[in-house]
């Protein structure tokens, strides 16, 4: 992980659909990032919301998938628990 200047706006707005317990934001996975490429220029970014809730973490896939934040589109997935806490950011 590294410091994302974005993290407390990305907590603020992913509050609106439920209690955010922490947001973790890994830079530079991937086959791609092994690479060294780049998408549009910007490294590669994977930022996890966890969410108190289930419910808050649907209810914010739905609002946040393919809206728009800091010039680049956001894709929003739920993603496995298991895989999460073991790192693998595959999925």
């Amino acid at each position: 992980m590294f410091t994302y200047p974005h993290t407390c706006e990305i907590q603020a707005e992913c509050a609106k659909w439920g209690e955010v317990h922490a947001v973790r934001v890994f830079k530079g996975w991937g086959a791609a990032a092994a690479h060294g490429a780049a998408v549009d220029g910007a490294a590669n970014v994977k930022i996890f919301v966890v969410f108190g809730q289930t419910a808050g973490a649907q209810s914010a896939r739905a609002g946040l998938d393919q809206r728009w934040f800091g010039g680049r589109r956001v894709g929003a997935n739920l993603y496995e628990q298991a895989r999460f806490d073991r790192f693998d950011l595959s999925g």
